[in-house]
């Protein structure tokens, strides 16, 4: 199958099937986009931008999966959320002008999660349904077929995808770590979130939200590769893991108090340490203080200013090539009791795209969503009863 063909039996103009729900967000997200919500009419148009992809900086995909949610379900409509701010915001006239081609989502069937799990007959099922002979179908393995075929059409296409849950950011650091081109060691993650995500696997299954930077970890070779920032929920020490899984974590306390400076001084450092000269940014939105980002299935108190995660991100852009990156855990659909939620969120997930296009490309695309009003400690802490 040729490469724009196999694209086109991965993704769709947006991944989340619907039949009569959700219309009405998906339609004006639609017309937004592509001026149109007549279904082929977007398809056309959404052809358009696979074939742009040849000549791209930097390609955006969407998986709004949410098959691994630890407690509260929402982040499927991350993208759709992160999308629709950005265009209402005009950043894709900017992304035009840079070569930012958006090819819309894997296709996400909320049963399935890797065709792995699955018996060939299922995943046959649901290439009849579809009426497609895609070589992937569950949307993690999916998402890897898709980048192979980025890479086949362009391979020094850069990457961001927007979550969806974690899981998803297992698949673009493995397919770093496949490029030919590749040297070994040279591989590194930079990790934002407020938990490890560290377990080899969860309830006994390998690949979910809370394994993904095990198994991410193993790829690009361990050695001090893997620097996470922001963690304060844990059952086992920074030094453990560290000593365990040889990577650097920088918790909460080794953040709070110091000037931004240091700390892109000190994670550049640990990575130039490390031999690494690519990096996958892993930005996990529940690593951001809840009071900038409530909608995500698991906040915790005490995290990160936006101010922190921008000035590492950006100062890791300066010293590497930030070879891919995403955007996970925004779920629009939770925390509406906080006063300017999802709004909040879904606003600080977009400055930290527009910071991660900065790192890819060297330019700034759009100040549209910097300046952010927090919500309150009493806010966020509020919540309202069941019942």
């Amino acid at each position: 199958m040729e490469p724009i063909a196999q694209l086109e039996s991965l993704l769709a103009p947006q991944g989340i099937l619907t039949v009569t729900t959700g219309g009405d967000e998906i339609g004006r997200l639609l017309t937004a986009r592509y001026n149109t919500a007549d279904p082929e009419a977007v398809r056309d148009a959404w052809r358009a931008q696979l074939e742009r992809v040849a000549g791209a900086r930097v390609v955006l995909i969407g998986v709004p999966m949410d098959a691994g949610a630890g407690f509260e379900r929402g982040s499927f409509k991350g993208p759709l959320g992160v999308r629709s701010a950005l265009l209402a915001g005009g950043a894709y006239d900017a992304f035009d002008a840079a070569g930012v081609v958006d090819v819309g989502d894997v296709r996400v069937n909320p049963h399935l999660v890797d065709d792995s799990y699955y018996t060939p007959a299922l995943l046959d099922a649901v290439r009849r349904a579809r009426g497609v002979d895609a070589p992937a179908v569950a949307p993690l393995s999916a998402f890897a077929a898709a980048l192979d075929a980025i890479r086949a059409l362009n391979p020094d296409a850069r990457v961001i995808h927007l979550g969806g849950d974690h899981s998803t950011s297992r698949v673009p650091v493995e397919w770093l770590a496949r490029d030919p081109r590749a040297t070994p060691g040279d591989l590194g993650v930079l990790h934002f979130d407020a938990h490890t995500d560290l377990l080899s696997a969860r309830d006994g299954v390998p690949h979910n939200f809370a394994t993904w930077a095990y198994h991410a970890n193993d790829v690009i070779g361990r050695g001090g590769r893997l620097v996470q920032l922001g963690v304060r929920v844990s059952g086992r020490s920074a030094e453990d893991w560290e000593r365990d899984l040889d990577l650097h974590q920088l918790r909460m306390d080794r953040l709070t108090g110091r000037p931004l400076a240091d700390v892109c001084d000190e994670v550049v450092g640990l990575l130039r340490d490390a031999g690494v000269t690519r990096v996958h940014v892993s930005n996990d939105i529940d690593g951001t203080d809840p009071t900038f980002a409530a909608s995500t299935g698991t906040m915790e108190l005490g995290g990160m200013h936006p101010d922190l995660v921008s000035a590492v991100t950006l100062a890791v852009g300066r010293a590497f090539d930030v070879a891919s990156a995403d955007v996970v855990e925004v779920a629009p659909p939770l925390k509406w009791h906080v006063p300017g939620e999802p709004a909040r969120t879904i606003r600080t997930a977009c400055r930290y795209v527009i910071d991660q296009l900065e790192a890819m490309t060297g330019s700034r695309l759009t100040d549209a969503f910097d300046a952010l009003e927090p919500a309150t400690v009493a806010q966020v802490e509020r919540v309202p009863p069941l019942f």
